[in-house]
């Protein structure tokens, strides 16, 4: 097992570059400016373990503990896996400064509504008076 996640990255045809901004927050963390590195190529996955994966969440959905079950996550394997997809950072985020904390949570009730209605599953969080809305990335 790797001690840290491999670093996503798109060849241009002259250079690579970080694929997203889990990617590049990634470099940033781990890498300092002019280091060289050595790249291992590592293949996108295969269909067997694209079924793979689908059939651990599953399992990891039908052994969720009973205190999880109120949650939004639980409501199916494809809302867990969504979940996972923005706990970990391959996710949009959208941020809106509303001015008021009231203003905040009517904008955060509309923006969730909306946002779940486009991607499947959405986290809407209020701090303050800034509404933050995540959606989870395509896996495609």
């Amino acid at each position: 097992m790797r001690e840290q996640d491999l670093i996503r990255a798109v060849w241009t045809g002259q250079s690579f570059v970080p694929d997203g901004n889990y990617a590049l927050a990634q470099a940033r963390d781990r890498l300092g400016d002019g280091q060289v590195v050595n790249l291992d190529l590592d293949p996108e996955r295969t269909a067997k373990s694209h079924r793979h994966q689908f059939a651990f969440v599953r399992t990891a959905w039908m052994n969720l503990p009973e205190h999880h079950l109120g949650t939004p996550y639980a409501v199916s394997t494809e809302a867990l896996r969504k979940y996972a997809l923005i706990q970990t950072g391959y996710c949009n985020t959208e941020m809106m400064a509303m001015g008021t904390t009231e203003r905040a949570n009517r904008a955060a009730a509309l923006l969730s509504r909306v946002s779940t209605n486009m991607h499947g599953f959405a986290i809407t969080n209020v701090i303050g008076t800034v509404v933050y809305c995540h959606t989870p990335h395509s896996q495609s």
